[in-house]
C-alpha cells in the first residue's frame, strides 16, 4: 500500500523532492556559511553575512571580507595514462557568467553564456570541503592573491595540489589560535 498526501501523490516522491530543493546549490553554500561563522564564533571573531550583491560573502569584525566556497567530494575521469581512470576531488567555481549571444533553433531562443574571469573583492577564500553526504571533511583558508582571477579551483581528495598548505589554517584570519577554543 502507498501512501499518499492531499495532492495524491506517493511519499516517496515528495520526500526526494524536499531532499533535491534542501540539497540545491545554494543551499549547500549556506551551510559552507554558516560552518565558517561557527568557526569563527568559535575564535571569539563575530562576522555578518553580506547581502548578495556584495562579492563576498562574510565580513569579519576586525574587517576583512571572506568569499566562502562549499563543494561536495566528486569523482572525475581522470585523462592522464598513467594515473588511476578516475579521481575524487572537490570543484570550486569562481567566475561570472555573461551572456554571450543567443541563437534560434526549432522555434526556441537558446542563450549561450560565457565563463569570464572574476577577481573578487575579498581577503580570503574559505574552501569548505563535504562528503556525498554534506559532512565537512576539510577546509582551506586561502589568500586572495593565491587564487587570483582563476575560473576554477579543484583540491584533490588525497591531499596535494597548491592549496596543500592552507589546509586549517585559521590563524590567518583570527591571529593566534592561543587565544581561542
Amino acid at each position: 500500500m502507498i501512501i499518499k498526501d492531499k495532492e495524491d501523490k506517493p511519499k516517496k516522491e515528495l520526500i526526494h523532492k524536499r531532499q533535491k530543493e534542501l540539497y540545491s546549490p545554494s543551499q549547500t553554500g549556506y551551510i559552507g556559511e554558516t560552518y565558517v561563522l561557527y568557526k569563527l564564533a568559535q575564535y571569539k571573531m563575530p562576522a555578518i553575512v553580506c547581502p548578495a550583491s556584495f562579492d563576498y560573502d562574510l565580513l569579519t569584525t576586525n574587517g576583512l571580507r571572506l568569499e566562502i566556497k562549499t563543494g561536495r567530494l566528486c569523482k572525475r575521469e581522470d585523462k592522464r595514462v598513467d594515473k588511476e581512470k578516475h579521481r575524487f576531488i572537490w570543484e570550486f567555481a569562481n567566475h561570472s557568467s555573461k551572456t554571450a549571444g543567443a541563437y534560434y533553433k526549432d522555434n526556441r531562443t537558446y542563450i549561450m553564456y560565457a565563463q569570464i574571469e572574476r577577481n573578487r573583492d575579498c581577503d580570503f577564500f574559505v574552501f569548505v570541503c563535504m562528503d556525498k553526504k554534506y559532512k565537512i571533511i576539510k577546509t582551506y583558508v586561502v589568500p586572495k592573491e593565491i587564487i587570483g582571477k582563476r575560473k576554477l579551483i579543484t583540491i584533490p581528495f588525497n591531499g596535494g595540489g597548491f592549496l596543500n598548505q592552507y589546509y586549517d589554517k585559521w590563524e590567518l584570519i583570527v591571529g593566534d589560535l592561543t587565544e581561542g577554543v
